[in-house]
Formats: structure tokens, sequence, C-alpha cells
């Protein structure tokens, strides 16, 4: 599919169907490089992707193996195993921001049978602990002000679960009661803004407040993914097709554009640049930018992150979609 450049054709599309007009591309992006990052020695049963990056040179993942998990860490292309915190069996990264801060959760620890959310800086692990009555905690990502967003459960049935964002400004967690159906957490903002999916729609968290995204018409199972910036990426079903496409958010408060080309845009960073896992494909601000390259000897590759300074972490495999080799993109 191509972007419709008619501008009388994009019009009546957005009468239609109440999305926004599509970006016409005006030059051809630039091609992506692929570079596959050497998995750590010792480990021949290892499997590793990239989740987390700083945006100048290092890399965060997980690395499994022997069934147990690993934070792996690569300071341009060396990798280092940092294991898991002290008294936990393993632990997975979710994100990592600007300054180097490493985020995710932590299974099996000595502190409590159920998953902990942790932070890792100069090699240093720290527990997050889960807020009042909470005793479970999975971390989604970290904004450059070093605020985490998760995901809170308490053991027993009647206390509903809820979102908690642990942050440097505030003395205790802040939990965020779930009040649409369906309602979970998926992103933070640099500005603390959460965003959220629903039943009900997407929508985003400030100040204590909830609002709403805009939903385009003919359309529904409208989902959000990923916010950076003020960009927001999510899907939607086409309630005559049954398709289902990408959606573009330039704002909060735009009216959201269907992305052109396969794949589901589930990353985006605060340029813009989306990025879809599976086939792993970019838009540059709603503008298709191009298919991520699979290189010789893989037999498929996944995208699972996106930096702000435009790199691309992923894993390749020697089937469709596996985890495998950690990869990153750039552009040529």
């Amino acid at each position: 599919m191509f972007w419709r450049s008619t501008l009388a054709v994009s019009a009546a599309v957005v009468v239609a169907t109440g999305l926004a007009a599509p970006a016409v591309a005006t030059a051809e992006a630039a091609e992506w490089q692929a570079t596959v990052l050497p998995l750590p020695a010792g480990y021949p049963d290892g499997l590793a992707w990239l989740t987390g990056t700083d945006g100048n040179g290092h890399y965060s993942g997980t690395l499994q193996h022997s069934s147990e998990m690993s934070v792996l860490l690569y300071n341009g292309s060396e990798p280092v195993v940092a294991g898991a915190p002290d008294g936990c069996s393993g632990a997975q990264v979710s994100d990592e921001n600007s300054s180097g801060l490493v985020v995710g959760s932590a299974y099996n620890c000595d502190v409590s049978i159920y998953d902990q959310g942790f932070v890792y800086q100069d090699g240093t692990f720290t527990l997050l602990t889960p807020p009042g009555q909470y005793t479970m905690a999975w971390v989604l990502d970290v904004n450059d002000r070093g605020e985490i967003v998760g995901h809170v459960m308490a053991p027993d049935t009647t206390t509903p679960a809820a979102t908690a964002v642990w942050s440097p400004f505030a003395a205790e967690p802040i939990v965020i009661p779930f009040t649409l159906e369906g309602q979970y957490a998926v992103d933070i903002d640099d500005d603390g803004t959460v965003l959220f999916s629903s039943d009900e729609g997407p929508a985003i968290w400030r100040d204590g407040e909830l609002t709403m995204l805009p939903v385009p018409n003919g359309y529904r199972s409208t989902m959000a993914f990923a916010m950076a910036g003020g960009h927001v990426v999510g899907s939607a079903i086409s309630s005559t097709t049954a398709a289902q496409v990408s959606l573009y958010w330039p704002t909060p408060a735009s009216t959201p554009q269907v992305l052109s080309g396969p794949g589901q845009a589930y990353m985006v960073n605060r340029s813009g640049l989306a990025v879809a896992d599976y086939p792993a494909t970019t838009w540059d601000n709603g503008v298709p930018a191009g298919a991520l390259p699979v290189p010789e000897g893989f037999g498929g590759v996944q995208a699972d992150g996106v930096g702000d300074d435009g790199t691309i972490l992923g894993e390749g495999g020697d089937v469709s979609v596996a985890p495998g080799n950690p990869i990153i993109w750039r552009r040529g």
C-alpha cells in the first residue's frame, strides 16, 4: 500500500472515516543497516533480545539460558551479563532511559514469592517496593525523569489490581486505580503522562485526570501501545473488513492516522519514529520509512524497542519469529 497523495481523495477519507489525512511521502526513506551483536561467551544455550537503550550506544535486554533469565548489557558491541537482583532467581529487562537506568521485573525473590520490579544502574540492583497492600509488581517503562510505571497486584481476590508510578518526586509510589473496563497501563512519557489501553479505548492519565484519546470512526477495538514525546501508536479493527490497522496520533489530542503497510506499530520514540514488531516495519511521523532488513543467515527478525537516537532494537533467529541473536538497526 502507498500513501494517497491526491488531496481530494485524502479529504474524502477524513470525512468518511474520521481519520486524519495521511502524510505524503516526498522522498524515499534511507535504508536501514543491521548489526548483529555477539552473544556472551559461556552460554551455549543462550538466547537474547534487546528492549532498552540510553540512546548513546548502551543497550539492555534479557539473556535466556538454562530456563533462567538474566539482565544483559552491551556497551557498544561488548556483552556483559549482569545477572539478577540478590535473592532472585532471574530478571527480565523492559526499558532503559537516557541516564542508563535499566528497569524490569525479577522473579522468585527471597523477599517475596511474587514478581518484583527492579532498577539497575552503575552495577547495582535495587528492588522496588510495591505500594500499600500490594505485593506483586511488573515494571513496564521508565522515562527520562526516572519515573517508572508498572502493574501491581495484591495476593487476595478482593483488592483490585492497579497501576503504580515510582517517582523520584514522590515519597511513596503513586497508585492509579482502574476506572475503565479492561484498563491497563502501557507506557509513561517524559512529562509523567501515563498511557493506558482499555476495552473502552485508549486514555492518558496526567496529574490525577484521565482523558480519552480520539478514536477513528468506522473502526472498533482501538488500542494504544506506546507513547513518547506526545506521539502515540496503537491499532484498531475495521468495522467493515475486520482488518487490523496501525494508528498514529501526533499528539494525544490529534485525530489518529492509519499507518500504511504491514506490521503492527508497537513502539515509537520522541521524534515520531514508529516501529512494528513483525513484520519489522518503520514509519517516520506517519510516513513509511522502510522495512528492517534480515541479516544474512537469519530466517526472520523482530523489533523490540526504539531509542531516541533512532536506533531500533530487536532479535533474529533461524525461524520466522524467535529470540536468538540481538540486533540493532540504524539508518544508512
